[in-house]
């Protein structure tokens, strides 16, 4: 794989093992050891940028095994007082932390980071050896697209291309709509149930749903945690009930407006209306691609049937849909439509040839003499 000194495999942690450390958003080991040779492994580079104080190293790769093959992936150290962040460019990866401080009691994967930093030095050093252009080609090859970053246009992911024109249009008529509809200052249960159930028909089966009551097809698919929402069944026409619980306490820390709860997430949520904000409030978690066609039609249900309401990142959805939205690859952002990248770009010459990728990072290694200081 390298030019120079290939590494023994057994001295290199697997991917899958990787995984099982680094899954969580956060690891967090306490060792002046560690430490020690993450510092050996940060000093090698000259300093890139600083952040609010806190000093970044990139460029820096570890080599891995995956599926049999050794690879190279990249990360960054970001370094704070005491303590150093290893971050990943890999959106399936959390981070870890790496103190500089003793505890009594031990982490048990704290093996499998001291083998990681050292197999990256080991990698590194043989970096270092070589020239710009010999580092590039060997990074080049190397490092797998699924942990390299880039943007393309939705045009080339989305499946139905029959919509675009359709997404453009509901999207106008939501603006026009938004921009006359009359806002509602008070609902019953009874009125957030209706709304709730054309969400319902909007995005599953008809069918399915029909055979439902509006309470069932809640039941069916919301949080479990209504915050005592549904206890207003008894008085379900009643706008002062729904609006005197509304403003207590009794839903806090519950999920009543998840009408679709997902596994590990909030798939739709549906917020009532208010006297300080008199329209129903709609939000897609973004990262459910299969539903975004069915948010659409959602927001063109909702104008015939002249319920007003704000539809959170319908915007977005439109022009992804409509193919012109530019889409960020292997990264992972709050509210953002991203896109994870897991082809191999020789069987999916289409979709490969029209992504942009972002140049590699080289590291910028200081010379000899700095080393020894």
């Amino acid at each position: 794989m390298m030019t120079s000194k290939t590494l023994d495999n057994s001295k290199l942690v697997s991917y899958d093992i990787l995984f099982e450390t680094l899954s969580e958003d956060k690891e967090e080991f306490f060792s002046k050891k560690i430490y020690k040779l993450a510092c050996d492994l940060k000093n090698m580079l000259y300093l890139k940028s600083k952040d609010n104080g806190v000093n970044i190293y990139d460029g820096l790769y570890f080599p891995n095994i995956i599926d049999g093959k050794e690879v190279l992936l990249p990360f960054r150290i970001e370094e704070h007082k005491d303590k150093l962040v290893f971050d990943f460019e890999d959106v399936n990866f959390g981070y870890f932390v790496i103190n500089n401080y003793e505890k009594e009691q031990r982490n048990n994967n704290e093996k499998v980071i001291e083998l990681l930093l050292k197999s990256s030095k080991d990698l590194m050093e043989q970096l270092r050896c070589m020239n710009k252009n010999e580092i590039y080609a060997n990074l080049n090859k190397n490092v797998p697209y699924s942990f390299r970053r880039g943007y393309t246009k939705s045009k080339y992911i989305i499946e139905n291309q029959k919509g675009i024109n359709e997404a453009k249009k509901i999207y106008l008529d939501y603006k026009k709509f938004c921009n006359n509809a009359k806002g509602i200052k008070e609902i019953s249960l009874y009125d957030y149930l209706n709304t709730a159930y054309l969400c319902y028909k909007s995005f599953f089966d008809k069918k399915e749903v029909n055979n439902l009551s509006k309470l069932e097809a809640y039941k069916n698919h919301a949080d479990f945690r209504d915050g005592g929402m549904l206890d207003l069944n008894k008085n379900q026409y009643s706008k002062k009930a729904f609006k005197d619980w509304y403003y207590s306490d009794k839903w806090s820390g519950s999920h009543p407006f998840e009408i679709i709860s997902g596994y590990n997430s909030y798939i739709l949520l549906l917020y009532p209306p208010t006297k300080e904000s008199p329209k129903y409030q709609i939000s897609l978690n973004m990262n459910y691609k299969i539903y975004y066609s069915k948010y659409l039609y959602l927001a063109k249900m909702l104008i015939e049937e002249k319920i007003p309401f704000k539809a959170y990142g319908l915007d977005q959805i439109a022009k992804y849909l409509s193919g012109e939205i530019r889409i960020q690859v292997n990264r992972n952002k709050e509210n953002s439509i991203e896109f994870p990248y897991f082809y191999n770009e020789k069987k999916d010459n289409e979709l490969f040839k029209n992504i942009h990728w972002e140049k590699l990072k080289i590291p910028n290694f200081k010379r000899d003499s700095m080393l020894r200081k």
